[in-house]
């Protein structure tokens, strides 16, 4: 949940049908690259009308062949399809300069790899509370 300095709340939930309606890549601000790998790279924005951080992928169609554009576009479908507690939401997909945008909730922890790797170099175990939450 988000709170406003008024007093006011937004979930991620109720904004879901805010953020179709004017998805352009303006509508973002880029505050930090999360991550890169084969396929793209996901960025931290903040949405500027609503102050919601999201994680958006970024992938450059520009030299990709056919098969992988497909797999771009079932990529995006899978997650649209995809829920449940332990499972990072998404919001949306959109085309903008030659690019799909993957719009997707943001974990302020991190990935799950890289909550593994952190805990391995300090010789620590997870707890069965932590893996059953």
């Amino acid at each position: 949940m988000k709170a406003y300095n008024d007093g006011r709340t937004a979930t991620y939930t109720n904004l879901k049908s805010n953020i179709k309606d004017h998805l352009t890549l303006s509508r973002f601000q880029t505050i930090s690259t999360l991550g890169q790998g084969a396929s793209g790279i996901v960025y931290l924005v903040e949405d500027k009308e609503t102050d919601i951080k999201y994680a958006l992928k970024s992938i450059n169609l520009q030299y990709l062949s056919k098969k992988e554009k497909q797999n771009v576009s079932s990529e995006a479908e899978l997650l649209r399809v995809i829920t449940g507690p332990t499972v990072i939401k998404f919001f949306d997909s959109f085309s903008e300069n030659n690019h799909i945008y993957i719009l997707m909730e943001y974990a302020e922890g991190g990935s799950l790899a890289y909550l593994i790797q952190t805990r391995k170099m300090m010789g620590k175990k997870f707890t069965e509370e932590q893996i059953f939450m």
